[in-house]
């Protein structure tokens, strides 16, 4: 049996995200039967992966709902909805909403995939399966954000605000790189608090910059005012990413196998909403970003 999985998008539109997931699950899952389905012609969206993802996966459905029995003036969520059950129940498999899975079908298919292979599946549980099957997605949770700065940044100087220990960083294409940080275990170029603005840099001195995992480390009069400097040394867009939530990362900091054991800098002094990004592009809110804002800011 093999396994299958369907992608839907109504106007033959994908996003850079859905690209690099659709991507990312095919290397993993090359034996797997997938396709896309559209309903309307090509999207003159701008920008557009659409194309782009026929390089690598080559099956693609335009959908005739009317051939299906569900008139063509439906809405775009029932013409989804309708596709999605007319789908499962006459093939099975997984479907996949924009980048997200419906695990109970995540289940299905590894249950098929076991009993193909012969596995031993008597002491799995189905979040193992699902966990399984999505292995290609969860290894976006820092290869999309990695992807999206080399994306962004097309070349140009960057500039890593609160680098820490640069993990973020080192798989870059590119290496055009500054760093900041207020810790100076972390070496980076330039060893400065945060707190205080303005940074020692010139208007539009960086093409990017990149505010990874910082704004929570700073309370809120001092992390507006830090982003309102980097709109200033950004030439042409700022990336951010920060939690929804709220924890004040104490473990982290208190954790000896940590690179941030003991790093006070580390600890959250703010809860930000998506009501603080009003003036940014959220990226993405799918699988580990659904509780975070990774959002771009353009000039």
């Amino acid at each position: 049996m093999i396994p299958k999985a369907h992608f839907y998008t109504n106007d033959a539109s994908i996003s850079f995200l859905e690209y690099k997931s659709l991507y990312s699950f095919w290397l993993q899952h090359r034996d797997w039967y997938t396709v896309i389905y559209f309903t309307e012609p090509l999207s003159t969206k701008e920008p557009n992966w659409f194309n782009a993802t026929f390089e690598f996966l080559g099956r693609k459905t335009e959908v005739k709902f009317e051939k299906l029995g569900l008139s063509n003036d439906a809405s775009p969520e029932e013409k989804k909805e309708f596709l999605h059950q007319y789908v499962m129940n006459k093939m099975g498999g997984v479907w996949l909403e924009g980048n997200e899975f419906f695990f109970d079908h995540v289940e299905r298919a590894n249950h098929s995939i076991a009993i193909d292979k012969n596995l031993d599946i008597t002491d799995k549980t189905p979040i193992d399966f699902a966990t399984e099957t999505g292995k290609a997605l969860s290894l976006l949770n820092n290869k999309f954000i990695f992807d999206a700065i080399d994306y962004y940044s097309q070349g140009g100087k960057i500039l890593d605000i609160g680098c820490g220990d640069k993990t973020m960083i080192q798989t870059l294409k590119n290496q055009n790189i500054t760093t900041v940080d207020g810790w100076e275990k972390f070496k980076p170029d330039l060893l400065w608090d945060l707190n205080n603005t303005p940074l020692p840099y010139e208007d539009n001195s960086f093409d990017t910059v990149l505010a990874l995992d910082l704004i929570e480390h700073l309370n809120r009069e001092n992390g507006v005012a830090l982003l309102q400097d980097l709109k200033r040394i950004a030439r042409k867009n700022i990336l951010l990413l920060t939690p929804l939530f709220w924890t004040d990362n104490t473990q982290n900091v208190q954790n000896s196998d940590s690179p941030y054991y003991q790093n006070l800098y580390d600890l959250h002094k703010s809860r930000w909403t998506l009501d603080d990004f009003k003036d940014w592009t959220r990226i993405t809110d799918k699988l580990y970003y659904k509780d975070y804002f990774l959002g771009v800011w353009e000039a």
